[in-house]
């Protein structure tokens, strides 16, 4: 008996196989195609839609569709799928010089795809992990701006002679301090970016992982019985 993948579809009329019924079970003609019974009795030409090469209608072979167990290992599959997705977005946009209008639009999909699964906080750590370090990262990265920018305003008045003596004792203590904070935001910032970093060799992990379970999977996909 030949199987196919529960999610397949009919490259003809794009509707899901149902074994129960003739007209839309899978065929596979001699090509190798497979199409539902219903849409190769629809053609108007006993040719491949795909390849275009001939086959005999009375030779076609009737395959099965997998069981629905199957069916929803493939939803979670997915569903897999798309987190690993969102991830590689998130690593994407985890560096300076990034456009701040992408990060948004980044972290706005996570955000929206998140509320869109079951309310579950132990499901995709990985994800929301990275979400969180992004978000924080981009904090202590506008942060260190503004006292950057600070810095750089007191740092010219003081070049230019425009303070007292006294007013420019205290701006040099402020600068000083503001040195210090921008010290401890680029502490911050790296701890911040290890955990970006941590994230991403979490995402690599991920990838293997699913790659060696599609090479023992995949086999199964298709066979005779």
């Amino acid at each position: 008996m030949l199987i196919v993948h529960p999610s397949s579809c009919c490259d003809i009329c794009l509707d899901p196989y149902i074994t129960s019924d003739l007209a839309t079970s899978p065929h596979a003609i001699e090509c190798g195609h497979i199409f539902c019974l219903g849409c190769l009795h629809s053609l108007n030409t006993s040719t491949c839609p795909l390849c275009r090469e001939l086959f005999d209608l009375n030779c076609v072979k009737k395959l099965h569709v997998g069981n629905s167990s199957e069916r929803e290992n493939t939803k979670q599959d997915a569903v897999h799928d798309h987190a690993e997705f969102l991830l590689h977005r998130i690593s994407l946009v985890s560096c300076e010089g990034v456009p701040e209008i992408d990060v948004v639009e980044v972290v706005s999909e996570v955000q929206e795809w998140l509320l869109s699964q079951p309310d579950d906080p132990s499901s995709h750590i990985p994800l929301r992990a990275a979400l969180d370090s992004l978000q924080r990262y981009k904090v202590l990265q506008y942060e260190n701006e503004l006292e950057k920018a600070e810095c750089r305003r007191l740092r010219d008045q003081l070049r230019d002679g425009t303070l007292t003596t006294d007013h420019e004792s205290r701006t040099s203590r402020a600068v000083e301090g503001s040195i210090i904070r921008i010290e401890e935001i680029e502490i911050e910032r790296a701890l911040t970016s290890r955990a970006v970093e941590d994230n991403l060799a979490r995402i690599e992990e991920i990838d293997i992982e699913h790659a060696l379970e599609v090479i023992i999977w995949f086999p199964r996909r298709l066979c005779w019985t």
